[in-house]
């Protein structure tokens, strides 16, 4: 038996139990975890009817760090021992991370540089794939930005939204304009963001006229194509609503937030709500290549 948190209910409390270690299957891992995040996520599916989750108790846990402890059938590469990070899916109480021995398909899995410590590591998988899904995946997931000459703006307060600034940089995006804390700036700015807007002394309702200023000037056309709403709330929507122009091609992501959009009919404007799980049937596809990304660093 391994220990584990369960969530007794929708709205209930945490109570920590054990329940029987896993077995691993065809293409499967066992890790024993040494680490895990609190991920936003996981205390946001405390209090709503999430619908990956079919029955309580439940374990949940987005993202975790651990050892290999058993290799399954038919896996190569992996080894006992091996350190590795992975993202957990909610409703398989074999494969979350609040608890200390979880299932992962080794596809998904990541192996921690030396340089990195389990607590470092577990930061990364859901933040990483969150940002690609909605950066990357093509619609009805993501936004498909690709290879595309976009300029986006991020809310810079969570870890999603850091991976976002280094994913637009390394796509080539020439501005990327941030919604932060300005004790970050030079911390956002190694990590891609090009232009700080702080938070501490610009209000989110007047984050759409700080835009316009800092956009002035740009011959008519519409800097900003993608506003990606780190996190996730009515406000923050609304606001990033306001920095789009209307016309053709622009979008707005929103991460684990259920917002109501006022776009008018021809404002050509696209809502997006993408979610970090790659382990879901609909998004594995864009989850092998996520990983295959990741892994060549």
């Amino acid at each position: 038996m391994g220990g584990a948190f369960f969530l007794e209910r929708k709205g209930g409390v945490f109570y920590e139990g054990t329940r029987p270690v896993p077995k691993p299957g065809p293409g499967d891992l066992l890790v024993k975890i040494q680490a895990f995040a609190l991920n936003p996520a996981d205390w946001k599916v405390q209090g709503v009817d999430f619908h990956l989750i079919k029955a309580y108790p439940t374990v949940v846990g987005a993202d975790a760090a651990g050892d290999v402890e058993e290799v399954g059938e038919g896996v190569s590469g992996w080894e006992k021992g091996d350190r590795l990070c992975f993202e957990g899916i909610y409703g398989n109480d074999d494969r979350t991370a609040f608890q200390q021995y979880a299932l992962v398909p080794a596809q998904f899995a990541i192996k921690i540089p030396t340089k990195l410590s389990y607590e470092e590591a577990f930061t990364l998988p859901v933040a990483y794939t969150t940002a690609a899904m909605g950066l990357l995946a093509p619609a009805p997931i993501g936004a498909g930005l690709v290879n595309e000459d976009f300029e986006p703006l991020s809310d810079y307060s969570s870890s999603s939204a850091l991976v976002i600034g280094g994913a637009a940089s390394y796509l080539g995006f020439k501005k990327i304009f941030t919604y932060a804390s300005g004790h970050h700036t030079l911390y956002l700015k190694s990590l891609g963001a090009t232009d700080i807007i702080d938070r501490k002394t610009v209000s989110i309702d007047q984050l759409p006229d700080a835009i316009s200023k800092l956009t002035a000037g740009t011959g008519g056309d519409a800097p900003i194509k993608v506003v990606y709403n780190a996190v996730g709330s009515q406000e923050t929507h609304d606001a990033g609503d306001k920095c789009l122009p209307d016309g053709q091609g622009q979008s707005i992501v929103t991460v684990m937030g259920r917002v109501e959009t006022n776009f008018g009919r021809d404002s050509g404007k696209k809502l997006f709500a993408p979610v970090g799980i790659i382990q879901v049937p609909q998004y594995k596809d864009t989850g092998k290549r996520i990983v295959r990304v990741w892994r060549r660093g």
